[in-house]
């Protein structure tokens, strides 16, 4: 089907899990007329169990609709595991165990438990929480309301504002594309993580304004700060990055605790950035320094890629047109 043949549409649905509303990621596929099959819209529920989803496909497809219930990695020894990762045991009994603390798995497979609503354990030197697997069920054909043109996207517009997974802290423009940027609650405001853990080059890194860019170029062990922002899971999502020099110069712009304007990021608000520490921008100055800015006076700074007494928050941003 060639693009100029879509039509778009919106399909609303309802996630429930044992009776009650669940976050879950749910996907439209199309059964077109030729037979084949094209995903043609996804969304993510949000707590109350409701996902808007935007649709693109032909009106004369069968829509059909389901909520993914991810089926995790499985154990392995001695592995490596982030916040929101998910380890299925090597004998699956219909539980997954979700990582509430990263660390690193045990020599050997633990003896597995069932759901302890609330009650993280620990496996090797991570912390889990048990999870019941449900097998996702397809329904269709559903109703699609459709039009003619793509729908404008919702966005934020006020500083403070959360969507999405993070908060709202302004735009910025690279090259030649406006982003709205949204950073991390402050669950995901860490302390203690290297830029890198020598100070040699890391190319790839100098942009001012593409933290995307800068972080994916330190997809390493090799770069701390930088895999704690792409193992962050926030809102499901997963493109959160390290802000290059621009992006995290909108923290200081707009959410440092002495100037913001929004109440969650204002001294002893819940979301307030911290004003005695440097935070991490993913922009590389030079072979063994990186650059950084502080809140209190929205310094910017130069430091040793290897040190650790520095501040990291993740951010993503949202493509939009003026």
């Amino acid at each position: 089907m060639a693009d100029e043949e879509f039509m778009f549409g919106d399909l609303f649905a309802t996630v429930r899990v044992q009776d009650l509303p669940a976050s879950r990621e749910v996907v439209a596929v199309e059964r077109q007329e030729n037979g084949t099959w094209r995903v043609c819209g996804s969304a993510i529920a949000n707590t109350d169990g409701i996902a808007e989803l935007g649709i693109e496909g032909s009106k004369t497809s069968r829509v059909y609709a389901f909520a993914i219930d991810h089926w995790g990695e499985p154990f392995t020894p001695n592995r490596t595991v982030a916040y929101g990762d998910i380890i299925r045991p090597s004998v699956f009994l219909g539980w997954l165990y979700r990582v509430t603390a990263p660390g690193t798995l045990p020599d050997e497979e633990p003896v597995w438990w069932n759901s302890t609503p609330g009650m993280p354990r620990p496996v090797g030197s991570a912390m889990a929480q048990a999870e019941m697997y449900f097998q996702p069920i397809a329904h269709g054909p559903v109703d699609i309301e459709w039009g003619e043109e793509p729908p404008a996207p919702d966005l934020p517009t006020i500083i403070g504002e959360f969507f999405q997974g993070g908060y709202y802290i302004g735009d910025i423009e690279d090259q030649g594309q406006m982003y709205k940027v949204l950073v991390a609650p402050i669950e995901a405001d860490v302390y203690g993580l290297q830029w890198k853990t020598t100070n040699t080059a890391t190319p790839g890194t100098d942009s001012l304004t593409d933290g995307w860019s800068n972080t994916w170029s330190m997809n390493s062990a090799a770069h701390p700060a930088a895999a704690h922002c792409l193992d962050y899971r926030g809102g499901g999502h997963d493109d959160w990055y390290m802000p290059a020099r621009d992006e995290l110069n909108l923290f200081w712009l707009n959410i440092a605790p002495s100037k913001t304007q929004a109440p969650d990021f204002m001294t002893g608000g819940p979301q307030a950035l911290n004003t005695s520490q440097y935070y991490w921008a993913s922009t590389q100055y030079s072979t063994t320094t990186a650059r950084l800015q502080r809140f209190s006076d929205g310094s910017q700074n130069t430091a040793s890629k290897s040190i650790t007494n520095r501040r990291v928050r993740p951010v993503r941003r949202l493509p939009f047109k003026i």
